[in-house]
């Protein structure tokens, strides 16, 4: 869809940039969570990735995680 075009399109251009450029609109088919740490950061995203394979029907070739460092 466009929308979901809109957010990626923002992602894709924003990404890497410094600095970044607030988003234009509240963005409707992505999240974004601030953790404390990378695990809980990976639990978090294991978690909710499994739920919604089990819940929602979602397929895990449908989900996409970006990231900008492990470190």
């Amino acid at each position: 869809s466009d929308v979901c075009s809109s957010d990626l399109g923002h992602i894709e251009k924003e990404f890497y940039a410094y600095p970044s450029h607030e988003w234009p609109a509240v963005p409707q088919f992505l999240r974004i969570r601030r953790c404390q740490d990378l695990y809980e950061e990976v639990e978090y995203v294991a978690k909710d990735i499994l739920k919604r394979v089990r819940e929602d029907g979602l397929r895990f070739g449908e989900v996409a995680i970006l990231l900008r460092n492990m470190e």
